[in-house]
């Protein structure tokens, strides 16, 4: 697996670059993410997403060279698109550029497979993403995402969702999918795929057994509902849908929404508002993912 940080550029000639792939049939948009109410809209223009991005590179002045342009390619065919756009999403991530607005675009004009990256080093605050020794990080990041076995990774997923407190069936479902997992129910267990595959098998037995231990944490509850209401003061609750690569690495296109409100209170808190519904309806509620304190809340116990 290669990563190459491709020449600097004080524009974002890599959103037409990857534009033209597409145009000619040889390359496919996979992901969109954190271009806010933008990703709702239908058929966008290579303009929007440049726009997009030269507003939040307008923060800093200081910042010559705002373009982060990005190649991961693998050996021949020996990863699916899907894997590709996967991997690129966990790089993203763990270069610290997870929160940014970026594009994955999969390449199919070479003999070996590759996807290449947009976004801006400029973060929505001003400030430019830490960059130090970067091609040195970036190798570190990507062998360290290729080097975690899925079987390992699955049990560590796994475990750690199972310590929530959570109250029902559907909210630890909400947990796995969190972490790019498909579920499936088979009998009495919950079967978990990720990038197409089978990873493992969650009894219901164990998930029911988490749930009748359920007890609410009445002091965080009030306290969250402190924070969501002092911040919805302050940034739109509206929300827009977004789209998000699907469970498990499957092909085609997937749709959430999101807000500004609960984009902040991500960076802030590490609480994921995750909305309920379906595309061209409005949402009919929310859950709320607690990654600090390990719970999860119906959205109506903050009302």
């Amino acid at each position: 697996m290669i990563v190459k940080i491709l020449r600097k550029s004080g524009t974002f000639k890599g959103v037409g670059y990857n534009s033209n792939k597409m145009e000619k049939d040889k390359g496919e948009l996979m992901l969109v993410s954190g271009f806010g109410a933008l990703q709702g809209l239908d058929n966008l223009r290579p303009a929007d997403y440049i726009n997009y991005l030269e507003a939040v590179s307008s923060q800093s002045s200081r910042i010559k060279y705002p373009q982060l342009h990005v190649s991961i390619s693998c050996k021949g065919q020996s990863h699916t698109k899907q894997q590709l756009a996967g991997i690129a999403s966990e790089w993203m991530k763990g270069m610290g550029y997870g929160m940014q607005p970026y594009i994955v675009v999969y390449h199919s004009d070479t003999a070996n497979a590759h996807v290449h990256i947009v976004s801006t080093r400029v973060d929505r605050s001003g400030k430019k993403i830490n960059d130090s020794f970067e091609k040195l990080k970036a190798y570190q990041v990507l062998n360290r995402i290729m080097a975690q076995d899925p079987a390992e990774q699955f049990t560590k997923d796994t475990r750690e969702a199972l310590a929530y407190n959570f109250s029902t069936r559907p909210q630890f479902a909400m947990l796995m999918e969190a972490r790019g997992y498909k579920l499936e129910l088979k009998g009495a267990n919950y079967q978990l795929y990720k990038f197409g595959h089978l990873l493992g098998k969650v009894s219901l037995g164990e998930v029911d057994g988490r749930i009748a231990v359920y007890e609410k944490n009445k002091a965080r509850t009030i306290q969250l509902r402190a924070i969501v209401e002092r911040y919805r003061a302050l940034h739109s609750g509206e929300v827009f849908p977004v789209s998000k690569p699907l469970p498990g690495g499957a092909a085609g296109p997937a749709f959430t929404y999101s807000s500004k409100l609960a984009e902040v209170l991500k960076q802030k808190f590490g609480l994921q508002l995750l909305y309920h519904g379906t595309p061209g309806k409005p949402p009919y509620g929310y859950s709320i993912l607690d990654h600090k304190e390990k719970m999860v809340l119906k959205g109506k116990e903050l009302m």
